[in-house]
């Protein structure tokens, strides 16, 4: 298994990434996906997995709102930053956190299933190939549990260093063959995922497993070329559609996406403002809707888990 972010040669992503949770696009990521949450999860005492889940900044929102959270993260670094937030949190939140260690793609055997959600945000960004993780993932949910994913978003990795006047970048990002370099799973154009209908139509109207009759060539399931990310490792991008075709094939329907980061994608390491509230509004109410959800730097689909065959 390929995964850019363990695999990080002299690199503390764990480190990168604290840091970033600090700026203004750390702090707006974080909300936009918890309101995404508190909007989709169910009621109540639900249990939920969080794989990636790090620090445990999402997963502490969750436990305050009484949920049972189980946090898998491969990184150690990350999961003793998750063990220091927790301390700062009342008891009842601490007992309803469960820290584990190891690679999300075991997340069924680590952390059992039956979950009545799961949740992967910015992981599948540093897998060479995301199959096996979404794969995982459906599989620890319960039948008709929610999905939670996030990863970076293959159609607008130029508007970022095109904000920035990085105009070699913008260009090659506009000019990367789709699935040359960035390593992401293909399949044969007219050959549909299991669970996927060609010409479906997403919410949003994105259309899966859409092609013409006869084409040859392969589609990428996730596009996008390789760059380099925030915490100082390669990453790679998935679309709207390859993403939700891949959610179907391992047995689950997206029900809607929500685009992360549109106004304030490009502002660096931008401190917190007094208004971030209004910031984090704006983005909000931006990311629901299209065109503006479709040049977001990131993409958050929730999908449920269909029930499992009886008998």
């Amino acid at each position: 298994m390929d995964n850019t972010w363990t695999s990080a040669s002299g690199a503390r992503p764990a480190a990168a990434y604290a840091r970033h949770t600090g700026t203004l696009r750390g702090v707006v990521r974080h909300e936009l996906v918890a309101r995404a949450l508190r909007t989709h999860l169910p009621a109540g005492p639900a249990r939920v997995l969080d794989v990636g889940g790090g620090d445990a900044w999402q997963a502490v929102r969750m436990a305050r709102d009484g949920r049972e959270v189980t946090v898998l993260d491969p990184d150690p670094e990350m999961l003793e930053r998750a063990r220091r937030r927790l301390l700062g949190e009342p008891d009842a939140v601490r007992a309803r956190v469960r820290l584990v260690e190891g690679a999300g793609e075991d997340a069924p055997r680590l952390a059992g299933g039956g979950y009545d959600a799961v949740t992967c945000h910015g992981v599948l960004m540093y897998l060479r190939d995301p199959g096996p993780l979404v794969d995982a993932l459906v599989a620890a949910a319960g039948p008709g549990g929610l999905l939670s994913v996030m990863t970076k978003n293959a159609a607008a990795l130029a508007l970022r260093p095109g904000l920035e006047r990085r105009w070699p970048d913008a260009l090659a990002a506009l000019t990367a063959e789709d699935g040359d370099a960035s390593g992401s799973r293909t399949q044969p154009v007219g050959t549909e995922p299991v669970g996927t209908e060609p010409g479906r139509t997403l919410p949003g109207g994105a259309e899966v497993g859409t092609a013409r009759e006869g084409a040859a060539r392969e589609r990428p399931v996730g596009a996008g070329p390789v760059e380099m990310g925030n915490v100082g490792v390669p990453t790679r991008a998935d679309t709207v559609e390859g993403l939700a075709a891949l959610l179907a094939r391992s047995g689950a329907e997206t029900v809607t996406w929500y685009g992360v980061r549109i106004f304030t994608d490009h502002l660096g390491d931008e401190p917190v403002p007094p208004d971030v509230d209004q910031v984090v509004d704006a983005e909000w109410e931006a990311g629901r809707r299209d065109p503006y959800r479709r040049v977001a730097r990131q993409i958050h689909l929730i999908a449920r888990a269909h029930p499992r065959p009886t008998g």
